[in-house]
């Protein structure tokens, strides 16, 4: 009975002291900010789609190819982001980045694209690639529909789909609290939750490609799209006053604002490549092309120029 008799008292103290601990406590606000953000995944650019005169124009396509990085990351802040939020001279301000968002990507990517004809001019495609990271792999790919034709001498097309990419990520949960109590006092507290994990996020693009298709061993294309890219893909989730059996003044008529600024932080990127087709075999084609990326504003003020060397060999059967 001792044993049953202490496991009761001992809940019940620790509840009346929250309860009588919080009677002088008329408001409580809490802001959440983001915090420092450190994400490892690659640029997931939209595949590339041409159409060839050949043998079997409107056949299965199988595409290995390889997309090269010249840059090593993206080092950018977050819209609301903690540091934002503190004054100059503000003794936290040492301890968060001003870019609290750093995005470090692999050196290159390696992945199988496939085509299959719907029609003569309608195409489902899909595809996956793999990269590498500090030890670290992540997995993604794209599936979506492409409309075009093959004429004289040039054919084009629009692709559009879905983007899919795994992120590993640390990011930090900020939570400014505000106590307000009966005499008119304040006291604040900060507290920092961090999430170290990795999530898989799903984004869209759309592209539009033209390339010649001349009777000859080289031809050219060019391609222009958009895409977005979530790097988190969801609020950070460590924080305990996401439960409200953890925050006992919700139940005690003490006034509770909540203010989450936290956000999925995204980047978009619009994307022009050029390059040039080589016919090697009847139902072979080499294409080497430079893929160019400017960041556009998203959750985050990146706008940097990219470039990026890719090689792709589209078999036909």
């Amino acid at each position: 009975m001792k044993k049953v008799a202490s496991f009761l008292i001992l809940p019940i103290l620790i509840f009346a002291g929250l309860l009588f601990s919080g009677c002088d406590t008329v408001k409580v606000e809490e802001t959440i900010y983001l915090g420092d953000v450190d994400v490892q995944a690659p640029i997931n650019t939209p595949p590339l789609r041409t159409i060839h005169r050949s043998a079997e124009p409107y056949g299965i396509k199988i595409s290995p190819k390889f997309v090269i990085n010249n840059n090593k990351n993206i080092s950018t802040s977050t819209s609301s982001s903690f540091y934002k939020s503190l004054k100059p001279g503000d003794s936290l301000r040492p301890f968060f980045r001003e870019n609290n968002l750093d995005w470090s990507f692999p050196d290159m990517v390696a992945g199988l694209d496939i085509e299959f004809p719907v029609s003569k001019n309608l195409f489902f495609t899909g595809g996956f690639h793999f990269s590498n990271i500090n030890n670290q792999s992540a997995v993604g790919g794209a599936f979506g529909l492409g409309i075009g034709g093959l004429s004289t001498v040039s054919a084009f097309r629009i692709d559009a789909g879905v983007l899919v990419q795994k992120h590993l990520y640390t990011a930090q949960t900020v939570v400014k609290r505000v106590e307000t109590y009966n005499d008119g006092s304040k006291k604040e507290f900060i507290s920092i939750y961090q999430d170290n994990a990795t999530t898989t996020n799903f984004n869209p693009y759309v592209t539009l490609t033209y390339n010649s298709a001349y009777e000859s061993p080289v031809n050219f294309y060019i391609s222009g799209g958009y895409f977005a890219q979530s790097l988190l893909g969801f609020v950070p989730s460590n924080y305990a006053g996401d439960n409200p059996f953890l925050v006992p003044f919700h139940s005690f008529g003490v006034e509770y604002i909540k203010t989450d600024k936290r956000s999925d932080v995204s980047v978009g990127f619009y994307m022009l490549s050029p390059g040039v087709i080589y016919k090697f075999a009847e139902n072979a084609n080499a294409l080497v092309g430079i893929k160019f990326l400017k960041a556009v504003s998203g959750d985050t003020k990146a706008d940097e120029w990219m470039l990026m060397p890719a090689i792709q060999i589209d078999f036909t059967f």
